[in-house]
């Protein structure tokens, strides 16, 4: 639960509390075959909770829409839940203290949960999956210096070019194999010494 919840924040560009917080009820299911419709997606700031997000939104919709398998893989993992239980069981603390373990094991610099959010949008750019008012408005920023601010391609590069050719090979593995990884039909590597 814990790696698929971090997948789910990398994609969506949550803020780590956005993240722990979802209930199984903030998970929409598609409701159609056109656009947005198709997809699942997840309500953050739902407005029966009376909790907005950090900027005090409500009801923001973020679409569970790439990679293709992702709506449908949370969907099946969280069937038969009651909807007030948590989307992913997992406590916040859990979730920050696994992030931690797994970025030591792997001689990660020093890194923390925002870095899913960042690392999300940069990805997305780097890609070229989404252009920047694409970026902004799945990452709920409300102005484009604060993209700029966020979604830095180079950084990325910079960030990998300190990890070493064996971490490199070890996390592009995972990342082809993710999906496989998640359903449980392969098993992770060892990671390098």
């Amino acid at each position: 639960d814990v790696a698929l919840l971090i997948l789910v924040m990398f994609v969506c560009y949550l803020r780590p509390s956005e993240g722990s917080g979802l209930l199984r009820r903030d998970l929409n299911y598609p409701a159609g075959q056109v656009g947005g419709l198709r997809h699942y997606t997840l309500t953050l700031g739902a407005r029966e909770t009376g909790k907005s997000t950090k900027t005090q939104v409500f009801d923001d919709c973020v679409p569970l829409d790439y990679p293709s398998w992702l709506g449908p893989l949370v969907a099946q993992r969280c069937h038969g839940r009651p909807l007030l239980h948590s989307l992913f069981p997992v406590s916040h603390s859990q979730l920050v203290s696994d992030f931690r373990a797994e970025a030591e094991m792997l001689h990660f610099p020093p890194t923390n949960l925002y870095q899913c959010r960042h690392g999300g949008a940069s990805d997305d750019a780097l890609a070229r999956r989404r252009g920047q008012l694409e970026v902004m408005g799945r990452g709920r920023w409300t102005t484009a210096a604060s993209v700029r601010r966020y979604s830095k391609a180079s950084q990325v590069q910079k960030y990998l070019a300190l990890l070493s050719p064996a971490v490199r090979r070890y996390c592009q593995h995972a990342e082809r194999h993710v999906h496989e990884l998640l359903l449980g039909n392969s098993k992770p590597l060892r990671p390098p010494p």
